[in-house]
């Protein structure tokens, strides 16, 4: 082997092995250029889970506040039941309280007339009434 035919082989040498450094290098860039595709892809598929969480979440607090809604509203419609009870017991409480006036004016009334018109022995029968003074005037308070 003379000179020629070693640097000749050598040159060769040097062409393959720069060409291979090149396919090494393009290799390498499409593994780069592939692990920033896996890295945005899985940063997505994060994204998408953070989102399908606070999507659940959100739902979640939703259902709580429909089902908080219905406890509201069956509250509400409690509250005006017995506000409706309370204002039928304020007039029940007036309606006896005017009869209960109405009968004591009565028998006032009465008491009145007893003790100025009936005559003298129907007021021996107030001392049957066992001290208490009138028969009438022990029913008007």
């Amino acid at each position: 082997m003379d000179a020629e035919s070693v640097l000749e082989e050598r040159i060769q040498n040097l062409n393959a092995k720069t060409l291979s450094l090149k396919e090494h290098g393009k290799s390498l860039e499409d593994m780069a250029n592939k692990s920033t595709y896996l890295q945005s892809a899985l940063f997505d598929l994060k994204n998408n889970f953070d989102l399908h969480v606070l999507e659940l979440k959100a739902q979640d607090a939703e259902d709580r506040l429909e089902a908080m809604a219905e406890v509201v509203t069956e509250q509400w419609v409690q509250i005006q039941h017995l506000e409706q009870a309370l204002q039928i017991a304020k007039m029940r409480a007036l309606q006896a309280q005017k009869q209960r006036n109405m009968r004591c004016t009565f028998l006032k009334f009465i008491d009145g007339i007893s003790g100025r018109h009936l005559p003298k022995p129907f007021k021996a029968l107030d001392s049957y009434s066992l001290g208490k003074g009138p028969i009438i005037r022990y029913y008007v308070s």
